[in-house]
Formats: structure tokens, sequence, C-alpha cells
């Protein structure tokens, strides 16, 4: 599921790289979601119109990674990143992944807090990065897990901060 899939890009590449996923995305703009029908005509992919920031809804389908890029940087009006990052992981059974500005908001801070409130319905939480070997090793995103994975640890926001 990608959250704000906009034009269809993302979704599109993941289509490229294997018919074997199926795809959902989400954008709160219906202008948006006929572009990306105009864009990838044959995308085989479900996308619905939804703000993120509202309460969370059934009709939402559970899936078993959910990602945005550059969203919820951008929600910037009371604590609509909250309400998209509870629904980001309501959706997601396995993991998470955020590949966003991490100075708008204190990402790993507001995710652990929402976790230890029970807000975030997964039992465990495992929290990682991943470095970009083709822009010198900077950490570029952030892996969210129900179960462990082996990608590097992040235990110090400011890791991704520096990079």
């Amino acid at each position: 599921m990608e959250v704000g899939c906009g034009g269809g890009d993302h979704l599109h590449n993941l289509g490229v790289l294997t018919t074997e996923i199926q795809l959902f995305g989400l954008d709160r703009s219906g202008a948006q979601l006929a572009y990306l029908r105009e864009r990838h005509p044959r995308l085989a992919a479900e996308v619905q119109e939804f703000d993120i920031t509202l309460p969370f809804s059934a009709l939402l389908p559970p899936v078993d990674v959910a990602f945005t890029q550059a969203v919820i940087m951008h929600i910037q009006t009371g604590n609509g990143h909250l309400v998209a990052l509870v629904n980001l992981f309501r959706m997601a059974t396995r993991q998470v992944v955020l590949m966003e500005n991490w100075s708008p908001h204190r990402f790993l801070d507001a995710i652990r807090s929402l976790h230890e409130k029970q807000m975030i319905p997964w039992a465990d939480l495992h929290c990682y990065f991943r470095r970009a070997p083709e822009f010198g090793n900077s950490p570029h995103l952030m892996v969210l897990s129900s179960v462990p994975l082996g990608y590097e640890p992040l235990g110090d926001y400011a890791i991704l901060l520096d990079g």
C-alpha cells in the first residue's frame, strides 16, 4: 500500500518488478488519481481516494506493507501526522516503510509513543533504517516491523537527521 500515491510511478515500478504482489494506493486528491489512471492505464493496482489524516476506515484493506515517500513530512496541521502514522500501522500487518524528510516531525519518538499507548496494533515494534550505497551510504529510509528483520537497528534518531 502506497499512501500518497500521486501519479502512480512507485506502484507502476513495483508492478514491473513483480506481478506476484497485490498493489494498493491511496491519495487524498481525486485529480491525482485521475492523473495516475491517465499516466499508467494498465496499472494493476486498486487505488482509492482517502485522506490519511482522517479517522481510520474499515474500507481500507489490510496489507503486509504500507509505505510513504515524502508525504507525512508535509502534514503540519494539528496532530494530523500522528493520525496518518496510526492509519499506516492499522493497515500494515508486517511493515511500515517511511521515506521522508526527517526534520519536520520526530517520527521515531512519535511512533514509539503511539506504540506504548497501544494506538499501533502490533504486539512488537522493531525499528530499523537502511543506508543508500548509491548515495555514499547515507541513511535514507526507516523500516518499522512487527517481526525482527536483518536491517540495521534504529536506536538514535540523529542517525536519520544527520544523514
